[in-house]
């Protein structure tokens, strides 16, 4: 909605027509103090972005690609994006996500690196549930279901099904994980130091 007012806003201002722009004048002046109409409704949009008065865009207005990048794709996107960032740290779900990398108009990492294949799609799927704590496991199950369900591993049968035993303990999955962990240890490694990856993920340190 934003958006569109400031779009209108955009399509007033570039106008050459004389008497729409006598009309803005007029129009911003008699209706300066009631907020249903437009520019007191704009008015408050920018100073909501923190962005110029409509006065400054008169005087100095962009070229309209340059409107749409400044604005659309920058001020509005920073002032959501942190608002959503900030919103997100407080859920239980996403505390295994890096909300810095969630940003409007971006996408995310496990999206970006994904090539066009079905298979693909379906395992990056699983990955985005991972990340954001929807994936189903045994721990979920039963309480949902009200503890008429277990929380043990349907697979190895030996403990809590949870995320960690999941991608670290469950000996079923073994022969999947020495496929992969090695190298992904190495990825973090590098990143992060050894030291760090001893504090962190001490779980997997036989690999």
């Amino acid at each position: 909605m934003h958006k569109r007012e400031l779009s209108l806003l955009y399509s007033i201002l570039a106008s050459e027509n004389t008497k729409l722009k006598n009309l803005i004048e007029r129009q911003m002046t008699v209706n300066a103090g009631n907020s249903d109409r437009f520019f007191s409704r704009t008015k408050e949009i920018l100073k909501y972005y923190n962005l110029p008065t409509i006065s400054e865009y008169k005087d100095q207005l962009f070229f309209k690609m340059q409107w749409k990048k400044d604005i659309y794709n920058r001020t509005i996107a920073d002032k959501w994006s942190t608002i959503l960032q900030k919103e997100m740290e407080e859920k239980s779900t996403l505390k295994r996500c890096n909300t810095q990398m969630l940003k409007i108009h971006e996408v995310h990492p496990v999206w970006r690196t994904l090539p066009s294949l079905t298979y693909k799609v379906k395992k990056a799927n699983i990955k985005a549930r991972f990340l954001t704590g929807t994936y189903l496991l045994q721990e979920h199950i039963q309480r949902f279901t009200g503890n008429t369900e277990e929380q043990k591993c349907q697979l190895c049968q030996i403990e809590k099904e949870d995320i960690v035993h999941f991608i670290l303990r469950c000996p079923a999955l073994n022969e999947q994980r020495q496929k992969v962990l090695p190298e992904f240890k190495q990825q973090i490694v590098n990143t992060i130091g050894q030291n760090k990856w001893h504090e962190h993920f001490n779980e997997i340190k036989n690999y």
